[in-house]
């Protein structure tokens, strides 16, 4: 997940959190770069290259603008999701 750095940081990852296109039509400051599935996680993973992973875009990150990246696992079981 993607977090652009403003004065008033938020001190935990909201529960729900959507794709790049979504935040941005909800004004969401967070937002899902990728998903990986088990097993299939990359040796190297490039923030912002504009490519599609999982159903998520990997948005251009803009110039000149202070990013914070999360890193949230998620995983189902009998219709149940959990994260971490």
């Amino acid at each position: 997940m993607v977090g652009k750095v403003s004065k008033r940081e938020a001190n935990s990852l909201p529960d729900v959190v959507f794709g790049y296109r979504d935040a941005q039509t909800n004004g969401d400051r967070f937002y899902i770069a990728a998903e990986f599935k088990r097993g299939q996680l990359p040796a190297e993973f490039i923030l912002g290259n504009g490519k599609i992973y999982g159903n998520y875009e990997n948005a251009p990150l803009k110039p000149e603008t202070q990013y914070k990246a999360y890193l949230r696992g998620v995983t189902a079981h009998n219709g149940v999701c959990l994260s971490s």
